[in-house]
């Protein structure tokens, strides 16, 4: 079954991130030397500030379940909502999370 990443808006600057029902962390829109976004993890530490939206989201996807970010694909849901399908390229079987 491919995960499914929800993406809830919680502010105009910020979003949470869920992976299944699972919180992986919050996107805040920032405005740090030319980096758009930031990635906050549940715990309250500072994953890092990206240039956009999918290289943050790419990140804190590989933080959570320790899959490289180039094996990461991103599919923009069919329906109008705030969903990515995610098709990892890897066996889900290697996560230990």
């Amino acid at each position: 079954m491919t995960p499914t990443l929800n993406i809830i808006n919680l502010h105009d600057n910020i979003v949470k991130l869920k992976l299944d029902k699972t919180l992986i962390g919050y996107m805040v829109k920032t405005e740090s030397q030319g980096k758009s976004q930031a990635i906050v993890l549940p715990n309250g530490s500072t994953l890092g500030d990206f240039s956009c939206a999918n290289e943050a989201i790419s990140a804190v996807l590989e933080n959570f379940t320790g899959i490289d970010q180039s094996k990461i694909v991103l599919y923009p849901s069919a329906i109008k909502t705030n969903v990515m399908l995610l098709a990892l390229m890897a066996f889900m079987s290697d996560v230990n999370h």
